[in-house]
């Protein structure tokens, strides 16, 4: 709030200051709204750098297995999620993985058409999976250790004009990300220790992960997501300008106030 108070004002008094230095034909009015205009992205700039830099996107997890009720997540959660984050788990990660069920992506567009929507598909054989949900979602995902060619999946999702993304879970795969860094524009650092079951805590060498990925030379050309175990009690110690939890929200009693807990970082939740 400091910040932002000390921000705004300067930019209010360097405005003013200008209008009445600047001599020119221009009114008041019209002088006002190009001084306005030019400091409105200056401000913006410093307020993201100092204001709100610990602000992050919060992607709500609804898995595409199973009878998951989205009507029912959608009253819970409203519009509040930045993004929506799909789940697919089939056998080749989890043996009681329920049916795969593709087309409720093309439901979770319907009820958050809006949104961001992105796919993390947790297979061995991912390429069966992209192609029936490609034309429903605008990032995949899916992991670095599969059976099936990386480069030739990572092609596949970018020319049908998709975000492509790879998985992490610890930094021997970075050696992947490196090889790769061309072709995607997003990873995900999956912060639990096995894929495809739910309501798992935060393992902690994800930060040191994590870390890596932020002082990588390739950082600047991707977004970073974290998912799993993420909640009020670690979010102000991870640096990501997104995050995916599941549980933490809509198994809450109230999952619009959790959203907003973790989109501050945790920051005022005392209030």
């Amino acid at each position: 709030m400091s910040y932002f108070l000390i921000i705004s004002i300067f930019s209010y008094f360097i405005q003013t200051f200008l209008i009445e230095q600047l001599e020119t034909s221009l009114s008041y009015e019209e002088l006002r709204v190009i001084t306005s205009g030019s400091f409105f992205w200056i401000a913006y700039l410093f307020h993201r750098r100092f204001s709100f830099k610990d602000f992050k996107k919060v992607g709500v997890a609804i898995y595409a297995n199973g009878i998951e009720d989205l009507g029912l997540i959608h009253n819970k959660v409203k519009d509040y999620p930045d993004f929506i984050h799909v789940d697919i788990v089939d056998e080749t990660y989890n043996n009681e993985s329920k049916q795969v069920l593709t087309y409720k992506t093309e439901v979770i567009r319907g009820y958050w058409n809006s949104k961001f929507i992105e796919c993390h598909i947790m297979s061995t054989n991912p390429k069966k999976w992209i192609l029936e949900i490609i034309q429903n979602v605008d990032r995949i995902f899916f992991h670095c250790e599969i059976d099936e060619d990386v480069e030739e999946l990572l092609s596949l999702i970018k020319e049908n004009n998709c975000q492509s993304g790879l998985v992490i879970q610890n930094i021997d795969q970075l050696s992947v990300f490196e090889k790769y860094h061309h072709m995607i524009d997003s990873l995900l650092v999956l912060s639990i220790e096995n894929p495809g079951y739910s309501g798992q805590s935060f393992k902690s060498d994800a930060f040191e992960l994590i870390s890596k990925i932020n002082n990588h030379k390739f950082r600047n050309k991707i977004s970073l997501v974290v998912d799993g175990g993420i909640n009020n009690k670690n979010i102000s110690l991870i640096r990501s300008e997104n995050v995916v939890s599941g549980s933490y929200v809509i198994n809450s009693k109230d999952p619009i106030k959790n959203i907003i807990i973790l989109q501050t970082s945790s920051q005022y939740e005392p209030i």
